[in-house]
């Protein structure tokens, strides 16, 4: 045990320096990941940790979609799905309470544990079981029920490429864009936009526009 958390820990450290060592030479990369269109840099692979770091020292901010990957599938099952369960996941996925509502339906200790569980159900197999699956399902059947069904016809993998796919027509190719035009300068990371902070207003502008364009309900947190 002490072995492996050494190497865990050597290898994060070398991750680290690594990321930082790009950006201090000006190693500098972008590219279109071909499998679910997501935008690579330098800072969506880096540690969140080292993100803030760097948006700390060059006066930058975070816009954060919360709770994002559900609610981008609370966005696709909108007309699809209409069950009471649905309507509490969607409602909480929007307004980024999701983990805080499992958390207190299910008396769990920390807000950790329910992320845990949420992601277990997005990135597993569809007959995968467990007791942490089980409770999520006893609130949720309805959503379960789906996410299995997608995953079963059409591969797990599928499921999750699905979501990221919809994330970069959101943040790539809807936003990302429209704010390059103004001539703002904006770096993404994912489900995240990153601009400097005297451009923030500007810019949370044009994302509440575009997502009443595109009637997207997902809440977006300023850092």
């Amino acid at each position: 045990e002490y072995e492996f958390i050494l190497r865990k820990k050597t290898a994060m450290i070398q991750s680290y320096q690594d990321a930082i060592n790009k950006l201090v030479n000006k190693k500098f990369y972008g590219k279109r990941n071909s499998t679910n269109s997501r935008l690579d840099t330098n800072l969506t692979n880096m540690a969140k940790v080292l993100t803030n770091e760097v948006c700390l020292k060059n006066g930058f901010v975070q816009f954060d979609l919360c709770n994002s990957q559900f609610a981008i599938l609370s966005d696709l099952l909108e007309n699809k799905l209409n069950t009471e369960d649905f309507i509490q996941f969607k409602t909480h996925s929007y307004n980024g309470t999701l983990y805080e509502y499992i958390m207190e339906e299910l008396k769990l200790e920390t807000r950790l544990d329910a992320k845990k569980m949420m992601f277990e159900l997005m990135f597993s197999k569809e007959d995968y079981k467990s007791p942490l699956k089980d409770k999520l399902k006893s609130i949720f059947p309805s959503v379960v029920e789906v996410v299995d069904s997608y995953k079963k016809e059409n591969g797990y993998n599928k499921f999750s490429i699905n979501l990221q796919q919809r994330e970069s027509e959101i943040f790539i190719d809807g936003l990302w864009k429209q704010i390059k035009k103004k001539k703002i300068f904006c770096t993404p990371k994912h489900d995240c936009l990153i601009v400097k902070k005297e451009d923030a207003d500007k810019v949370e502008s044009i994302i509440k526009k575009y997502f009443e364009k595109i009637n997207f309900k997902g809440k977006i947190m300023k850092e």
